[in-house]
């Protein structure tokens, strides 16, 4: 089980969910049971989602938007109900009848990297935004000793930390996962003919191979946030 505590790098968000969701949740504030997260793919919505779950010690079940139409599971007592894509929910009215005769007892929690494209939030009682940044520097050193275990102790995090500025926590893992798929000519280029000798190597060539967040699918997500 995860909890808020978790979310290394990331206290402040942490503490602001802390406060604003699950604070509200437990002292059982009125809406505070439908919440929204988004931000851009790939980035631990669903991990938000299971840290939230495990701090009020609530069951966590999720339902991807291509299973909609079998309709949303049958939920009862203190359950965490995550909606991934989000905005596929909503464009269903039987799905948000459904959502809004769930007991008051279960937290629903949206999923989205498209807020601006979902209609009716406030009427369907969604109030609580939360918005999950790009990860910053510790975050993502974090993220690195998570996906790299314990060969973790021997890196320079501080360095790889800054040549993965604009990668999202999906884009490290794939970069961790792609290490075995470095090309020869790259190796070469960079090293004059002779392999990388240790994991530093080896993660600073995987992390120059990868594409960073793309800022133009990323853009409209900004421009919403600017109006907000």
């Amino acid at each position: 089980m995860v909890t808020l505590s978790d979310l290394k790098g990331s206290e402040y968000l942490a503490g602001l969910v802390r406060e604003n969701v699950v604070e509200a949740v437990k002292s059982g504030k009125e809406g505070s049971n439908r919440v929204v997260i988004y931000g851009p793919p790939g980035n631990g919505k669903t991990f938000l989602a299971k840290a939230i779950a495990g701090e009020l010690g609530y069951e966590f079940k999720d339902v991807k938007a291509g299973e909609i139409d079998e309709g949303l599971p049958d939920v009862q007592g203190k359950t965490l109900l995550f909606l991934d894509e989000f905005e596929k929910f909503m464009d269903v009215q039987e799905i948000r009848d459904s959502i809004e005769d769930l007991s008051e007892d279960v937290l629903v929690v949206g999923g989205t990297n498209h807020p601006w494209n979902i209609q009716g939030l406030s009427e369907a009682g969604f109030n609580s935004l939360v918005f999950m940044p790009e990860p910053g520097p510790e975050a993502r050193k974090a993220v690195l000793r998570e996906f790299l275990g314990d060969g973790a102790v021997s890196l320079d995090l501080d360095r790889l930390a800054e040549m993965t500025d604009g990668f999202l926590p999906v884009d490290i893992h794939n970069t961790v996962e792609a290490m075995d798929e470095i090309t020869q000519e790259s190796l070469e280029e960079r090293f004059g003919g002779s392999n990388p000798t240790t994991l530093q190597e080896w993660m600073e060539e995987a992390i120059t191979q990868r594409d960073r967040l793309d800022r133009t699918a990323y853009k409209p997500l900004l421009e919403w946030l600017d109006k907000q």
